[in-house]
C-alpha cells in the first residue's frame, strides 16, 4: 500500500514537471539545450546532410506497474537524471522528438544509454516518443538500455533484454548497417567495453558498400583529451585503448573493429560516441575524427552537418 501510494506521488510530481518545465507547442519547444555544431566535408558528396546525435539520455518513467525491486532501484537515480531545472529525463527525451521534428533534420542519431533500464514502461516510452519522429534513426546500445544492477552484462541478461531493442535496430543488436542516400550509418554495440564477433562481418559489409561511413558506438575510443577529463569526472578511464595510460584493454575482437575502421583506405569519416557524459572531440587518425556527445539528460546533443567540399 505504501509503495502503491510514493508511486502515485512521484507520477504526479513528473506530470507537473512536465507541464511547468517545458512548452511541447507547435512554434518551438521551452526547455534549454545546448546544441554543440560540426561540419564535416567529405569530397565528392553532392547534398548537405543534418543529423541529431543524441546520446546518454538515461530515460527513467514509471507507470506503477514495477517491481519493488525495479522501483527502489529507480526513485534515486530519477534525481540524478535531471536537468539544472528539475525537468526529468523522460520529459527531456520527448523534448528531444518535439526538437528533431522542427528543425526537420535529416536522421536522428542515437548513441546509447538513452533509457536507463529496459523496463516495460521506459521501453514503452521509448516507442512512443521514437514513432513520433518525422525522419528515420539509428538506434545504437549503450550498457544501460539492456541492463539492470542485479543482471549486468550477464549471459541471462544478454539473452533476456537486448532482443527487447530488436525493432530499434534491425533485429541485430551487435551492428547493423543504414544507407542513407549517399552516406552509410554503421550502428556498432560495444556496451559490454568489447566488440561482439558477429558484429565484424556487419562492419566488412558497410566498408565494402563504396560509400562515406558515419560510426556509432556507445563508449569510445581513449584519446589523450578523454583519458584526462576521465580521471577527474569518473576516477576511471571509461573508454577503450591506449592501455598503457590506463584505458579499458580492448580484445581481438575490437582490435580488429579498430584497425578496420582506421585503416589508411577506409571510407569512415566520423566516429560518434558517448557514455563519458562530457563532450569531446579528437582526432582518430589524420581522417577520422571522433565526437563524443554530452549528457542528453543535461539537454546537450550535436548537430552534424555533412557536406561536399
Amino acid at each position: 500500500m505504501k509503495l502503491n501510494f510514493l508511486k502515485s506521488i512521484l507520477y504526479a510530481l513528473l506530470t507537473a514537471g512536465y507541464l511547468m518545465g517545458c512548452d511541447t507547442g507547435e512554434e518551438t519547444a521551452s526547455c534549454s539545450f545546448s546544441i554543440r555544431e560540426k561540419t564535416i566535408s567529405i569530397p565528392g558528396l553532392e547534398n548537405e546532410y543534418t543529423f541529431l546525435y543524441l546520446s546518454d539520455t538515461h530515460v527513467i518513467y514509471l507507470d506503477g506497474s514495477e517491481s519493488s525491486q525495479i522501483t527502489q532501484n529507480a526513485l534515486p537515480r530519477m534525481e540524478l537524471f535531471q536537468d539544472g531545472n528539475g525537468v526529468s529525463s523522460s520529459v527531456r527525451f520527448s523534448e528531444w522528438m518535439h526538437y528533431a521534428n522542427e528543425q526537420e533534420v535529416d536522421m536522428m542519431l542515437f548513441g546509447g544509454d538513452i533509457i536507463d533500464f529496459p523496463s516495460e514502461a521506459n521501453l514503452n516510452l521509448l516507442s512512443e516518443n521514437l514513432s513520433s519522429l518525422q525522419m528515420p534513426y539509428v538506434y545504437t546500445l549503450g550498457n544501460h538500455d539492456w541492463t539492470y544492477p542485479w543482471d549486468y552484462m550477464t549471459p541471462e541478461g544478454r539473452a533476456t533484454y537486448r532482443p527487447l531493442f530488436d525493432p530499434f535496430n534491425h533485429g541485430n543488436p551487435a551492428a547493423s548497417i543504414t544507407e542513407y542516400e549517399e552516406l552509410v550509418i554503421l550502428s556498432v554495440d560495444n556496451s559490454s567495453n568489447q566488440i561482439d564477433a558477429e558484429a565484424l562481418p556487419i562492419v566488412d559489409e558497410a566498408l565494402a558498400i563504396g560509400k562515406p561511413v558515419i560510426v556509432i558506438a556507445h563508449v569510445p575510443f581513449s584519446t589523450d583529451s578523454i583519458l584526462k577529463k576521465a580521471s577527474s569526472v569518473w576516477k576511471s578511464p571509461v573508454s577503450i585503448g591506449m592501455s598503457d595510460k590506463k584505458g579499458i584493454y580492448p580484445d581481438a575482437n575490437t582490435l580488429v573493429f579498430q584497425e578496420k575502421i582506421l585503416a589508411e583506405d577506409s571510407p569512415v569519416v566520423c566516429v560518434l560516441s558517448g557514455h563519458v557524459h562530457f563532450a569531446d572531440e579528437s582526432q582518430l587518425n589524420d581522417s577520422v575524427v571522433q565526437i563524443v556527445g554530452g549528457a542528453g539528460y543535461q539537454g546537450e546533443a550535436v548537430l552534424l552537418h555533412m557536406q561536399g567540399n
